[in-house]
Parts: C-alpha cells; sequence; structure tokens
C-alpha cells in the first residue's frame, strides 16, 4: 500500500526519492502518535481495575445481606 502512495505521487510529478521521504515521514508521524497514545494507555491509573473492585462490593454486600 506504502508502494501504492510513492507510485502515485512519483506520477503525479514528484521525484521518487522525495515521494519515498514523504511516505516515510508521514509513517513515522503516525507511528509516534500510536506510541505516545499507547503508553498514555499503560499508565498505572489506567490499568486499576475499577469495575472488578466494584463488582467485588457489590458482592461482599449481597453476601452480607444474605447472611443476616
Amino acid at each position: 500500500m506504502l508502494q501504492a502512495l510513492i507510485i502515485a505521487l512519483t506520477r503525479a510529478g514528484l521525484g521518487a526519492g522525495w515521494s519515498s521521504l514523504l511516505v516515510g515521514v508521514v509513517v513515522a508521524v503516525l507511528g509516534v502518535i500510536l506510541l505516545r497514545t499507547g503508553t498514555a494507555s499503560m499508565a498505572p491509573s489506567e490499568l486499576t481495575p475499577d469495575r472488578t473492585q466494584g463488582q467485588l462490593k457489590r458482592d461482599a454486600s449481597a453476601i452480607k445481606e444474605q447472611v443476616r
């Protein structure tokens, strides 16, 4: 797919080297954006099991109600 983009840019009048460089820069920028997004979603605050903790609290209160 990237080769097709390079070929299209070359046929549009841009040199082959410049086309390759332009596509490479765009791919690198997208890679950096994805890397930063992934790193942010792997922060310790994002990894806490909030739903699990809430479910465990509900389960504990349901058990206490049944024991009474």
